[in-house]
């Protein structure tokens, strides 16, 4: 249930409150496909509660609430950036107004988390500079001080990744600290310790913690009290992280790394792709060369491009996602293959009228065109360099020639 946490009507007083929150817990008592497949109503619902709580001063369950929903609306799959941006402005003005002075302890967690998510959510953003950065960091760390509990200690997870996006090496080790005291009985233990110290590691160049972080997982070595994790979350098995790992690499410039992870768990990338397919998975297998599922892999490369185009994904994820596009078709091209079939920007829309025109018994086209690799490669390096340099523009300590190069060197040299 999305809003688990009240699931009882002593927590909520005002009835049509009640009635509302126990909607969205009923269309969200299944999976995380449940919760996505029911977004067309539950985002509006989510809304009207919101709207309901600060009518009727409910200041607990307005924080709780904006909480959940911003975690919920920027899923992957959902991606509501407008509505997430929104959030943020709501919950500026209750920052104005020291609305977390009205409420209570629970509110005040909530107020807490939301405040890192929305700074962790400003990080992906070129129009939010450097100024706006630090003003929203500024408010998590003053709010953190005065109402965070150990509850809050997971936030530290999402702010590792604003300090290294930063590269402010002083302000990750203070995160780690944060991290290494932290009780994670309410927070996944993978997600919200190993993840974050797994990226910190990688920074820090330290490929024998790196390892060790991977293990613990993978053996079911870490802390017997956490390991109800591995029955929750996706990425709690050794393939997901050692996938994050050479990720991080990549970001970070760390080749010599990048190569040792690549070569210890080249195994998993020199065989067919399991279940579905991401873009660092294609990426990473067509430099193992294994090409079993090119036809799929080509088609989350129009995706990618496509959700893009519909401000469906972040700039920043969109950049790292070109770059790798950019690459993968560079390899293809060096393993032999001159040209794909693939749609890609207005060929793509016009595809996709196509599809709509066939559903509704129009006339059939091929799908997609013949494009050679390196055509295929340049298009995705252009969008790439565009989001980059705004994002260099906009963030002095964000130098996107240098993270281009990084990519070059870890994924070209012999």
């Amino acid at each position: 249930m999305i809003l688990e946490s009240f699931d009882d009507k002593k927590y909520v007083e005002d009835d049509k409150l009640w009635g509302m929150v126990r909607r969205a817990n009923d269309l969200t008592t299944g999976d995380y496909s449940s919760w996505d497949d029911n977004v067309l109503t539950l985002v509006p619902l989510l809304k009207r509660i919101l709207a309901r709580a600060k009518e009727v001063r409910d200041w607990r369950a307005y924080f709780y609430v904006m909480a959940k929903t911003f975690w919920y609306v920027t899923r992957d799959g959902i991606s509501d950036i407008r509505y997430a941006f929104q959030l943020s402005e709501m919950f500026h003005q209750a920052h104005r107004e020291h609305l977390a002075e009205e409420t209570t302890r629970f509110g005040r967690e909530f107020y807490v988390d939301t405040a890192v998510r929305i700074l962790a959510f400003y990080m992906n953003y070129p129009q939010i500079n450097d100024e706006k950065i630090e003003q929203m960091l500024g408010i998590f760390l003053e709010s953190d001080e005065k109402y965070g509990t150990d509850w809050n200690r997971g936030s530290y997870g999402l702010l590792m990744k604003v300090a290294l996006l930063q590269r402010d090496q002083e302000f990750a080790g203070t995160i780690k600290k944060k991290l290494e005291s932290a009780d994670y009985g309410s927070w996944c233990y993978v997600c919200f310790y190993v993840r974050p110290m797994l990226k910190y590691y990688v920074y820090l160049d330290d490929y024998d913690m790196v390892c060790e972080l991977i293990y613990s997982v993978s053996r079911r070595e870490i802390p017997k009290k956490y390991r109800w994790c591995y029955n929750m979350c996706e990425q709690a098995n050794e393939e997901s992280l050692v996938q994050e790992a050479l990720a991080y690499c990549l970001n970070y410039g760390k080749c010599e790394m990048f190569h040792k992870i690549f070569e210890t768990w080249r195994e998993f990338y020199a065989h067919p792709i399991e279940g579905e397919i991401i873009t660092y998975d294609a990426l990473f297998h067509v430099l193992a060369k294994d090409l079993s599922r090119l036809d799929e892999e080509i088609r989350v490369a129009q995706d990618d491009e496509r959700n893009w185009r519909e401000k469906r994904a972040t700039p920043l994820d969109a950049m790292h996602w070109f770059l790798c596009w950019h690459f993968y078709f560079r390899l293809l091209q060096k393993q032999g293959i001159e040209r794909v079939k693939i749609s890609l920007g207005e060929e793509s829309a016009a595809a996709e009228s196509q599809e709509r025109k066939e559903e509704c018994g129009g006339a059939s086209g091929e799908e997609g065109r013949s494009l050679g690799c390196l055509e295929a490669a340049e298009y995705f390096e252009k969008l790439a360099d565009e989001i980059g340099e705004k994002m260099a523009e906009a963030r002095k300590s964000f130098h996107y020639k240098e993270l281009k190069m990084f990519y070059e060197k870890c994924l070209t040299a012999e």
